[in-house]
């Protein structure tokens, strides 16, 4: 019989600094069950330790070196040592309200739709659209039935970890099938384009699709995104 008490130390709490027992050492406890009841419900990264404001003193967050004051205080001083005072960078301009109001350039102008700069010609839109017909819950279904419900990566087999991967990825086939039919417009033509997209086979090959589960999907996404700037 294993004789715990000859192979264990003297330890103490992390937290409060009270002894813990013999067996705490070989169990590799580090805090009293008064301190472990109290860590379980703060948020992560936070311990029973108080922080303290540099300057100050005020207690402060877990995360935060100053209070509030001493904050401002602080980023004031940086500013004028970086900055003049009549700095027209961005950051001073904003700090003396000249982007207050109406006075942003950007005031009551809405980018939405064609005005984004992000926009790319309505694609999102449409293929959102295609990934909610039930070819695809199909094809998907199928994928997933051909791999036994099995990653094949790692043989993860976990319910609700499962992912279906384009190995051709999904926006260079939109691209190349918006290509095809470049005679209709992704906005005006919408319904057309989704009826032509149920006959358009490179969408539903299933030679195409892979299972895998999430991890192995988010590795192997980064790889083959590169294929759509090719």
């Amino acid at each position: 019989m294993l004789n715990i008490h000859k192979k264990s130390k003297i330890i103490y709490c992390m937290d409060c600094g009270k002894q813990l027992s013999r067996n705490a050492y070989y169990y590799r406890h580090k805090r009293c069950n008064s301190c472990a009841r109290k860590i379980s419900s703060l948020k992560h990264g936070e311990t029973l330790k108080k922080h303290y404001c540099v300057n100050c003193g005020k207690e402060v967050g877990y995360m935060s070196k100053r209070c509030v004051k001493c904050s401002n205080i602080y980023n004031a001083k940086i500013r004028i040592t970086i900055h003049k005072p009549n700095c027209q960078c961005c950051a001073c301009k904003a700090h003396r309200g000249e982007y207050d109001g109406e006075k942003n350039p950007m005031f009551g102008i809405k980018r939405n739709g064609e005005l984004n700069p992000n926009f790319k010609n309505w694609k999102t839109s449409l293929g959102q659209l295609i990934k909610t017909l039930n070819e695809f819950k199909q094809w998907r279904n199928q994928v997933y039935k051909r791999d036994n419900y099995t990653c094949q990566e790692c043989g993860d087999a976990k319910g609700g970890n499962l992912e279906c991967h384009h190995k051709i990825p999904f926006a260079k086939l939109l691209d190349n099938f918006l290509q095809s039919y470049s005679q209709f417009s992704p906005l005006e033509d919408k319904e057309t384009l989704i009826r032509l997209a149920i006959t358009y086979k490179s969408f539903w090959d299933i030679n195409n699709g892979q299972t895998l589960c999430k991890k192995c999907h988010y590795k192997l996404k980064k790889q083959t995104w590169s294929l759509i700037y090719d």
